[in-house]
């Protein structure tokens, strides 16, 4: 099961809608893999102000697994590192690099048994009627 909590005052957010689609599809899938059959997956954003007018939307994308283990955590943006059986170790490093070339951030917090939660997030401009 999917859960959305969704803010619609996001504001503007300048990007690549395919790339980002392409980060959200491989955390989305990640998400998935990682929980077990009927559970629920949860996916929340929000706007987080910063200094001098700038904010930041971001997207977190929770799943319900076991959690990755404290020693892997370090390398799960690194190229070619998977645990899946059929896994390339592909799509989390790319998504962070695609995330970083929008100026953006990706973090991954994670305790055994408890499950992960991926957030990403972008700059964000309000514009006229948005998230003003």
């Amino acid at each position: 099961m999917l859960t959305l909590a969704l803010d619609p005052g996001l504001g503007y957010v300048a990007l690549d809608r395919n790339k980002i689609e392409q980060v959200v599809s491989a955390v989305l899938s990640n998400a998935i893999d990682a929980s077990p059959a009927g559970s629920t997956i949860r996916i929340a954003s929000a706007r987080h102000p910063g200094p001098n007018g700038s904010s930041t939307a971001s997207v977190q994308v929770q799943d319900a697994g076991r959690g990755i283990p404290r020693e892997r955590l370090g390398t799960v943006f690194t190229l070619f590192a998977t645990t899946k059986k059929s896994g390339t170790g592909l799509g989390l490093a790319l998504a962070q690099k695609i995330v970083t070339a929008h100026d953006g951030t990706i973090t991954i917090s994670s305790h055994e048994g408890e499950g992960t939660v991926v957030e990403i997030g972008l700059p964000s401009h309000s514009v006229a009627g948005v998230g003003a």
